[in-house]
């Protein structure tokens, strides 16, 4: 999770997929840091979890994440997500 943090401040990447379970910290905390901090909140998150949607998918929603993707995912449909946040 920290170093994820420190990637996307110095990247800043113009998407970010982002697992729930991650070590020390949950996507949904990582989301939340990145959502508030001005220089990286338009960044579009999508969550890829294997949580169900219920009380992930609202702490993620939460947090600001922009779209959320149930695993096992489909390639397709990552691709349908990182296409229609980088043609936004």
């Amino acid at each position: 999770g920290e170093r994820a943090l420190e990637m996307v401040r110095r990247q800043l990447p113009d998407l970010i997929l982002l697992d729930h379970s991650l070590p020390g910290r949950t996507g949904a905390d990582i989301a939340a840091e990145l959502k508030g901090d001005a220089a990286l909140r338009k960044i579009p998150i999508v969550m890829m979890t294997a949580h169900t949607y219920g009380a992930v998918g609202r702490r993620a929603r939460d947090a600001g994440v922009d779209g959320f993707l149930s695993k096992p995912c489909d390639p397709h449909r990552v691709l349908q997500e990182v296409e229609r946040y980088l043609a936004a």
